[in-house]
């Protein structure tokens, strides 16, 4: 690895910033999924409301017709009651997975929010970093030029060691910016409701 990026540090700086966008692009993928299966829920939920209500109007009234001896009335007021019941704990159910599923969500809009933040600013980092690294590559090429008459090397020292140390500081912090990237995709994933 320390060899391509000694190549071209630069572009793999640009790459890498390439597939943090293509991530925060997936971020807003998972928000939209996670907002959709909210609203299912949601609508799932009123449904079952009215499923209950009806449910129940109809077993009252199959009860009273019922209450005259008819067995028939009597079965379907009972299987209109388990119905409504049966709907009921599956909006009990749901209910607290809707209110999870919100919480997850406003997660993920601070992660995009976040994320946005974290690479527009190492877009902005690594635009300055390139304007230097041009510069200093104008000037060691100049300093190539001139050794030959000079003669000096303390100046090419130097100048590998700056840039030793720039080239270490960006893959330290590249190597973090895809850390905290990943810590996040578990979350997203388990929040990819298809």
């Amino acid at each position: 690895i320390g060899w391509a990026i000694a190549i071209d540090s630069m572009a793999i700086a640009k790459v890498y910033i390439a597939s943090l966008r293509k991530k925060k692009d997936n971020i807003e993928v998972q928000v939209d999924k996670l907002g959709g299966a909210i609203k299912k829920l949601n609508s799932d939920i009123n449904d079952n409301n009215k499923g209950i209500k009806t449910n129940l109007t109809e077993a009252e009234q199959a009860k009273k017709m019922g209450d005259k001896g008819d067995t028939k009335f009597q079965m379907t007021a009972l299987r209109l009651a388990k119905e409504a019941n049966y709907l009921k704990q599956s909006n009990d159910e749901l209910v607290p997975v809707v209110n999870s599923m919100k919480v997850m969500l406003e997660v993920l809009k601070k992660a995009y929010d976040v994320s946005d933040f974290i690479i527009t600013d190492k877009e902005s980092e690594i635009s300055i970093m390139e304007k230097k690294y041009k510069a200093i590559n104008i000037g060691v090429s100049a300093l190539r030029s001139a050794k030959s008459i000079i003669g000096y090397d303390e100046k090419k020292a130097i100048f590998e060691q700056s840039m030793d140390y720039i080239k270490e500081d960006m893959a330290n912090k590249l190597a973090e910016m895809d850390k905290i990237i990943d810590m996040a995709n578990p979350l997203i994933n388990q929040m990819d409701l298809k």
